[in-house]
Order: structure tokens, then C-alpha cells, then sequence
């Protein structure tokens, strides 16, 4: 089989690619393209909804939150991606960060925490109950995006002395359960600050390539090469050795066949008809009764050229000497020279010349 290599690498290939997607997890993206059934809002510890916003700025296409304290009330307001009374939850667990894309000139320093369901301790209409993973996000005026490693993430120590809980004491946390993800900003600004605001541009979980997924895909690639190599190196052995065995085949050479006369009579002919746009093998055929072997033989003897070579080298040499020593137009010259459309002439023309009619014209007017 000739393409038996070819078959054998694009097999690999493919085998290479479904590895590649099935090892690789693609980001989920929370923010501006929503690919969850979380939706975001607002919310405080004491549940208040008001005053506090959280719009959409329409010019920026910006998750824009803020709030304004009232008085003395100590509060905790958030931005929050939830999916409101309904109880669901994400698979986190083969995502490794968490990339957050902010306009640094209206964010300020945040806490932005996961939140995990404990099956066996988490109540599912108690959210307190289930267990955040908290990090620090202090904004740089010259950074948009921030990315942190998931493993990175840690539950508050105030988390276990409210739900009076050691650490030992609770359930291995199943990464399959987030319910949802909150901005809030730090304990010291809740106290010191009276305004406190957000812009977020992106919210998305990533995974990365880890070795064990490059160690699968570089053992896949190798095999598909080497699967190439030596499938092709076995065909090239199988194929000399066939054309060895082989004996040449008894034949007897066909000349066209062409007297001088037909080579005076074909040169005259394309010396006066190369103008004409029809000028083709079958032109000459018609006319002179030479076949398009007959042709090139004689061109070939005569000139070392084939006819198509042949018939561009007169059109092009005319159409050097018009450029010279004419005015007209570069597609009236073409269209004199036998080209129906003056791209083709220009074409052809850069290829012999290597410049354009143009250029050629511009170098050599006067001469």
C-alpha cells in the first residue's frame, strides 16, 4: 500500500489528539462569558441587599460593585456568584487557579473566597455551614490580571471559631461541591473604610498542563514519528527491491515526427499571431495540423524552450520594447501583446523580469 505511512502517522496524530483532549481541561469561565448557572449579585452577613449595588457598567462591559456604609453598622457586603435558593454545585477538581482580571484604577485590595460543601456537615440552606477557602488579593495599579493556585487557598481560622469546629473535626472537603464564590474586602477596610468597590473584566478557573499530561503527549508524538520513520524506511526497502527484480520492458520509441519546414512554418506562425489572446496548442493545431507534441519538440530543438515558455518570452519581449518607447497604458500593452487580463501579464512579467511593468518602465523610460 503507497500510503501506508501516511496512514499509520495520521492515526497517531489522532490518537495524539484525542489524548491531548482528554487530558486537557478547557478554562470555565464565570465572567463575562458565563459557562456555569451562577449568576451574580449582592449580599451581606445580616443578608441586607440595600444599600449596595452591584451594575453592570455597559460602557466597559464591567462587573462594577460598590457599596457606602451607613453610619456605624459593622457589615460585611459582597459580590457574590451563586445560584440563588437553588442547591447546586460545580466541579472544581481538575481546575489548579483561579485567574481574576480587574481595572486596577476602581478596584481596591479584596478577599475572594470558594465555597465548599461538606457532605455530612454542610446544611445545603445554611451557607455559613459551608467551608470557605479564602485569599488575599492586594491590587497593583499597574496589573490587571491575577492568578492563584487553588491549593493555595485557605479557610479562615474565624470560620472554625464560629462554627465551633477544630480542623480535625470536620469532613475531608469534596472538590466536586463549590456553591459559590464571593468578593469581599478585607476585615481591616470593613472597619476603617465607608466605600469600597470592585471592576472586574474576567473571572475564570484554569487547569495547567501538568508533567504527567506532557509525559503522555510526548510519549504519544514519539510514537506516532517513530511509527512514520519506520513504517517509510521498510516501504523504501520494499519498493527497491521490487524495481530490481523488475526487467525493463521491450518498446520502441514513437517520434512525433516534424520536417524543417514545420519548424520555419511554426516559428513564423506564433512570430505573427502571439498578439492574439486565442494563441493555444489547440490554436495551433487547428491551423498548421501540428499536435501539441509536435510542438514542444520543435521548440525544444530549436530553442530549449516548451511552447508556454516559449510564447511568454515573445509576449514579454514586446512588451519591454512598448514600455520603452510607448505611452500607452500597461493594460493597453497587455491586451496588444495577447493577455486578456493585465494581472496575468503583470504576473508573468515579474516572473521573467523579476520587477513589475511598472518598475520597468520607471528604470528604462528614455532608453
Amino acid at each position: 500500500m503507497k500510503n501506508k505511512p501516511l496512514i499509520i502517522a495520521s492515526f497517531s496524530l489522532v490518537v495524539l489528539l484525542i489524548t491531548f483532549i482528554f487530558l486537557y481541561t478547557p478554562p470555565l469561565e464565570l465572567y463575562p462569558q458565563n459557562q456555569t448557572y451562577l449568576e451574580y449579585g449582592t449580599a451581606t452577613a445580616q443578608r441586607e441587599r440595600d444599600p449596595y449595588s452591584a451594575t453592570l457598567d455597559t460602557m466597559t462591559d464591567h462587573l462594577h460593585f460598590s457599596y457606602i456604609r451607613e453610619g456605624t453598622r459593622q457589615i460585611s457586603p459582597s459580590l457574590i456568584f451563586h445560584s440563588h435558593d437553588l442547591v447546586r454545585t460545580i466541579d472544581i477538581s481538575r481546575y489548579d487557579y483561579v485567574e481574576v482580571t480587574v481595572d486596577p484604577d476602581n478596584t481596591e485590595d479584596f478577599v475572594l473566597s470558594l465555597f465548599m460543601y461538606i457532605p455530612g456537615f454542610s446544611n445545603p440552606a445554611l451557607t455559613d455551614t459551608h467551608r470557605p477557602y479564602a485569599m488575599r488579593y492586594r491590587i497593583d495599579s499597574a496589573q490587571e490580571q491575577y492568578s492563584f493556585p487553588i491549593e493555595d487557598f485557605a479557610t479562615p481560622a474565624r470560620w472554625f471559631g464560629y462554627m465551633d469546629i477544630t480542623k480535625e473535626g470536620i469532613p475531608e472537603t469534596d472538590w466536586t461541591q463549590m456553591t459559590h464564590i464571593m468578593f469581599d474586602p478585607f476585615e481591616e477596610q470593613r472597619q476603617d473604610q465607608e466605600t469600597h468597590e470592585i471592576s472586574l473584566k474576567r473571572l475564570r478557573l484554569v487547569s495547567t498542563i501538568t508533567p504527567a499530561v506532557l509525559l503522555s503527549l510526548a510519549v504519544t508524538l514519539a510514537f506516532a514519528l517513530c511509527s512514520y520513520l519506520l513504517s517509510l524506511f521498510f516501504q523504501t526497502g520494499i519498493r527497491t527491491r521490487r524495481r530490481t527484480q523488475k526487467t525493463e520492458p521491450r518498446y520502441q520509441k514513437v517520434s512525433s515526427g516534424y520536417s524543417r519546414d514545420d519548424s520555419s512554418t511554426l516559428v513564423t506562425f506564433i512570430g505573427e499571431n502571439y498578439g492574439n489572446p486565442l494563441m493555444s496548442l489547440d490554436f495551433i493545431r487547428k491551423r498548421l495540423g501540428l499536435n501539441s507534441y509536435q510542438v514542444n519538440e520543435i521548440l525544444k530543438d530549436s530553442f530549449d524552450m516548451q511552447y508556454k515558455e516559449y510564447i511568454n518570452t515573445i509576449r514579454i519581449t514586446e512588451a519591454k520594447r512598448l514600455l520603452r518607447e510607448s505611452n500607452k497604458q500597461i493594460s493597453d500593452i497587455a491586451e496588444q501583446v495577447g493577455y486578456c487580463y493585465s494581472n496575468s501579464f503583470a504576473r508573468i512579467f515579474r516572473k521573467i523580469e523579476n520587477m513589475t511593468p511598472n518598475q520597468y518602465r520607471k528604470q528604462t523610460k528614455g532608453q
